[in-house]
């Protein structure tokens, strides 16, 4: 798979390489352009978007594509990313029910852990949510939660920020 940047250009880093699963690595023209992996998450052919989060020491992800460790940081990420996608670019309304679907409902219900997770925020569930505001923010390596930089969001706009996870009722995550 070729990783391009949102204007078209190939991305020379090898701090992005990934291991990709076979079928996508098949279809791999459909995830390698931005506005075709938005079109196909928004439209349903894909319905879940998750991250195995895999930061690695600087020292495995420098040199070539060829022998950098696969996986990526993207906790910090993975959420606004996907926000950004289902967001109205008329109005700037973020399909948050879209966003539960694609990152909480379906792969809980696909994992066979529904009855745990994805659940939804009603009175009588477990109380696993995240707090998320409409900040700008940029991520920058040097300010970052996890043990690994290597993300190919460093530098990027984005609007909505989560302040706070709770897992069953306790904070799992909260920003300073």
């Amino acid at each position: 798979m070729t990783l391009f940047s949102d204007d078209g250009r190939c991305v020379d880093d090898a701090g992005l390489v990934l291991d990709l699963p076979t079928a996508m690595a098949r279809h791999g023209t459909a995830f390698a352009q931005p506005a075709q992996s938005t079109a196909i998450v928004r439209d349903g052919t894909i319905d879940i978007v998750a991250t195995d989060h895999a930061p690695h020491p600087a020292r495995t992800k420098s040199g070539s594509w060829l022998t950098a460790a696969f996986g990526l940081t993207s906790l910090e990420t993975a959420l606004p990313v996907v926000a950004d996608v289902f967001t109205d670019l008329r109005t700037g309304t973020v399909d948050w029910a879209a966003v539960a679907a694609v990152m909480s409902v379906r792969p809980a219900a696909v994992g066979g852990v529904a009855d745990l997770a994805g659940r939804p925020t009603a009175p009588g569930e477990p109380a696993t949510f995240h707090v998320v505001r409409p900040e700008h923010w940029r991520p920058h390596p040097a300010a970052r939660f996890s043990r690994s930089a290597n993300s190919p969001f460093h530098g990027d706009d984005f609007a909505p920020r989560v302040r706070l996870t709770a897992l069953a009722g306790r904070p799992a995550h909260t920003l300073p």
